[in-house]
């Protein structure tokens, strides 16, 4: 029934028009991301600027916005691989289980131990690999923000997948998507790999 009615929901939404709200919202993180790496030093420096010709993305398509079911299921504060090679420390609270065209996908969804508690469930953590990769998208996989729902229908807007920091410059180290986060199905949205200039 909750399902029904969170569909129901996005449906009416779309219809009255409010995808442009969702839109403008997206385009806002596009500007926001774009300044934060390419306008700014607070993440990337100079030198790592001069290669880059723009970010990439793909255009809002409220295709993306998915229900999907959570499925709770806390495990213990695991080490995860990183490009780096170093040592980083995630802890699964459960599964995120999608279905497209018939397939069912469960996606590992992490917290961040190293946070205060009050604030885990503010900074979700899912990465994952899509079959863009690694032509359109980041071989090493893109991630996703989330907040916790409550209930165990979930509304997920994988436009706003973005890339590791380790797209851009070697000196960060980037959690790599686990197995079962490797997906066999392209997802058209959020960021691609970013347009570098010819040198």
């Amino acid at each position: 029934m909750r399902y029904l009615i969170l569909l129901l929901l996005l449906i009416i939404n779309h219809s009255l028009g409010f995808s442009q709200t969702f839109s403008e919202k997206h385009e806002e993180w596009k500007n926001d991301r774009t300044a934060k790496l390419l306008d700014s030093d607070a993440i990337l420096n100079g030198l790592e600027q001069e290669g880059i010709a723009s970010l990439s993305f793909f255009d809002y398509d409220t295709t993306w916005i998915q229900n999907v079911e959570f499925i709770k299921n806390r495990g213990s504060k695991e080490s995860v691989a990183t490009s780096s090679g170093q040592t980083k420390y995630l802890r699964r609270i459960g599964y995120l289980c999608l279905e497209w065209e018939g397939n069912y996908y469960r996606l590992t969804l992490y917290e961040f131990p190293s946070l205060p508690r009050r604030e885990r469930r503010k900074n979700l953590f899912l990465p994952f690999i899509d079959e863009n990769a690694p032509d359109l998208t980041y071989a090493g996989g893109r991630y996703l923000d989330l907040k916790y729902q409550n209930g165990k229908n979930w509304i997920v807007d994988f436009n706003f997948s973005y890339n590791p920091y380790c797209v851009y410059s070697h000196r960060f180290s980037c959690p790599i998507p686990p197995a079962e986060n490797n997906l066999s199905i392209a997802i058209n949205a959020g960021e691609q790999m970013p347009i570098w200039k010819k040198q």
